[in-house]
């Protein structure tokens, strides 16, 4: 018989640790923290906004379903089914902030390429419903943004997150290959009509 050489149940630990370190709202403070240390964005009042909405509001979701017995019951799923609503409202607001203050060209596309994302990952699981994997769309979008702003050597280690996530993904069985692509293309349409056409 023939052993693995890594432990199933460590694998498994470890597929779990990369899905919470690798949530997209953590994804966006990778980013961030790109676009700051690069100085492509260093206006602290637009990234406080940033934060706020787009990993702030989102990571509170997943405390408040704790309070929601009905979503309790349901475990990891509700917590998701919850975000999958909170995320949209926070991306609105975000635009919203951006189209009210005169905020810079990188942020603005920033937040709109979430928005449409997140427009066509509804569209996707709920019109259409085409499961579309979130967590893909979350890392895609952001490799993305970084990769095209500044070069590859930035978005290298977005990347490396890309496929440690789709891997877990895959590993934990929480995807398909069909709903990682689907996911994907979410964000690549995003990214391309808000950040590249714009």
């Amino acid at each position: 018989m023939i052993h693995p050489i890594v432990h199933p149940k460590i694998l498994t630990n470890l597929a779990k640790l990369i899905r919470a370190l690798c949530e997209p709202p953590m994804i966006t403070v990778y980013l961030m923290a790109i676009f700051y240390m690069t100085g492509l964005l260093t206006a602290l009042d637009q990234i406080t906004v940033v934060l706020a909405l787009l990993v702030v509001l989102p990571l509170a979701s997943y405390l408040l379903a704790d309070f929601i017995p009905q979503v309790r019951r349901r475990g990891p799923e509700g917590k998701r089914r919850i975000a999958f609503y909170v995320y949209p409202i926070g991306y609105i607001l975000a635009v919203l902030y951006a189209l009210l203050f005169s905020v810079k060209t990188i942020t603005f596309k920033l937040l709109l390429t979430y928005l449409i994302s997140a427009i066509f990952l509804v569209i996707f699981n709920k019109v259409l419903h085409i499961r579309a994997s979130g967590h893909t769309c979350g890392t895609v979008g952001p490799y993305l943004m970084a990769t095209f702003s500044l070069g590859l050597g930035y978005g290298f280690w977005l990347g490396i997150a890309v496929v440690i996530v789709i891997w877990a993904s895959l590993y934990l069985g929480r995807h398909t290959v069909q709903e990682i692509i689907w996911g994907a293309v979410c964000s690549i349409l995003g990214f391309l009509i808000a950040f590249v056409l714009l």
